[in-house]
């Protein structure tokens, strides 16, 4: 029973350290720099660029109303999934009532698994963008791989969405494993909102190739972003 114990402290204490950290990031930075109307720096005005010549194009859709769209949804995953994790610890120090304590444990799920949906969105936008297409193949001048700088080095901009992808999923498996909701209600609608989201993101990679706009049509956006 102690090792149990202590696996489950362990598991928690996993849970608060990538939730917080995602949280923070998706909740306080990437989401709100998305929402913001006029850019206030070269990174908002980066992301602003990004979506209305790049990404609201290759996926067919007006960029202002995507980038708002993924900031609403980004900053609400984040805040949820901050607050839940340490509700959790509270849970653990005092009582909590238990329907808001199960209905917050589904919407921590609920919200990671958006979050996982968006970023295996980016990573198939960034694998798509970063290769060359067999009926493109030609002599003429075509966009670098876009690189960005982090910790002092340049990495590839695909790898950034595929790394919160695996962080994201890390965190769901912790999740399900050990803090999963008790109740029917509650893990109904728990399965049901994930599994909407998830259907969702195949929807938009599907779009992309119906009506997302082909990477020769975006080629002077993509070589400004």
């Amino acid at each position: 029973m102690r090792e149990l114990v202590t696996f489950f402290q362990f598991l928690l204490a996993v849970s608060v350290m990538l939730g917080s950290g995602l949280g923070v990031i998706f909740g306080f930075v990437l989401g709100p720099s998305k929402m913001m109307s006029q850019p206030c720096s070269n990174f908002h005005e980066t992301i602003s660029y990004g979506f209305y010549s790049v990404y609201g194009p290759l996926l067919g859709l007006k960029g202002v109303l995507l980038q708002k769209f993924l900031g609403f949804g980004e900053t609400f995953a984040g805040i949820c999934v901050f607050v839940g994790v340490w509700l959790d610890v509270v849970g653990i120090i005092g009582a909590v009532p238990a329907i808001p304590k199960h209905l917050m444990q589904g919407m921590v799920i609920v919200s990671a698994i958006g979050l996982i949906a968006e970023m295996g969105v980016a990573t198939a936008l960034q694998h798509r963008l970063s290769e060359f297409a067999d009926e493109d193949s030609s002599d003429d001048e075509e966009p670098d791989e876009v690189e960005v700088k982090v910790a002092g080095k340049n990495i590839k901009k695909l790898y950034i969405p595929a790394f919160y992808l695996v962080s994201l999923t890390l965190f769901v498996f912790i999740r399900i494993w050990a803090f999963y909701p008790k109740g029917p209600f509650t893990q109904t609608l728990t399965n049901l909102m994930s599994f909407s989201l998830l259907l969702l993101a195949g929807f938009m990679v599907l779009h992309v190739h119906d009506h997302g706009r082909h990477r020769r049509e975006i080629f002077q956006g993509l070589k400004r972003l």
